[in-house]
């Protein structure tokens, strides 16, 4: 930040001098809740945890298409949850929240929204974007190890396909509810799967 009354000399010795912002690489592994994610910014000094929630429920993202297409469901406990795409990022220390939105949500749109193939196949499966979200989250948390996935996934795909077997009967949407003690009965129910 340099003031607008600064003659040219006194900027170049600014650009000059200035020392480079400390920046900070931090990894997100899958299954990262919104929680995980504020906790680890603000472990690494990139932003408050509180910050981070305020741009998350009020911070304009309707430049993203599937901003839009996320459902305002009542019993919903975050809106954005599953949409921050786990990975590696680097950011600058003592950053604005929004910032840090932003660079989850650019790799979002890059890795999911862009993905023709994924797409297809969501489109194939009938499935909408915060569907397919919502059910890759499930069968993640079904299974960190990953070693079954296959697995999992082909169980919960038999269940929702089967008339039979109408319900998923899934542990990690409890889990997902006691891990943010949830104690709202309406809410609560809502990730009852069973």
């Amino acid at each position: 930040t340099v003031s607008a009354n600064l003659g040219y000399e006194d900027l170049i010795e600014i650009l000059q001098t200035e020392k480079k912002r400390e920046s900070v690489s931090i990894t997100f592994p899958e299954g990262s809740t919104l929680a995980d994610i504020a906790s680890l910014l603000e472990r690494n000094d990139v932003c408050e945890q509180k910050a981070f929630y305020e741009a998350l429920e009020h911070g304009d993202f309707s430049d993203y298409a599937f901003i839009g297409e996320i459902p305002e469901t009542e019993n919903r406990l975050h809106k954005m949850e599953g949409y921050l795409f786990p990975d590696t990022y680097d950011f600058y220390v003592r950053s604005a929240a929004t910032s840090a939105v932003y660079r989850f949500l650019d790799n979002f749109q890059e890795k999911v929204c862009d993905n023709t193939a994924l797409m297809t196949a969501m489109k194939a499966k009938k499935l909408t974007l915060d569907e397919l979200v919502n059910l890759a989250s499930m069968i993640q948390k079904e299974d960190d190890s990953s070693s079954d996935i296959d697995k999992v996934s082909r169980v919960f795909w038999n269940r929702l396909e089967s008339d039979g077997f109408p319900k998923l009967q899934m542990d990690s949407t409890q889990d997902y509810v006691k891990k943010y003690k949830v104690t709202d009965t309406d809410v609560a129910n809502a990730y009852n799967t069973y």
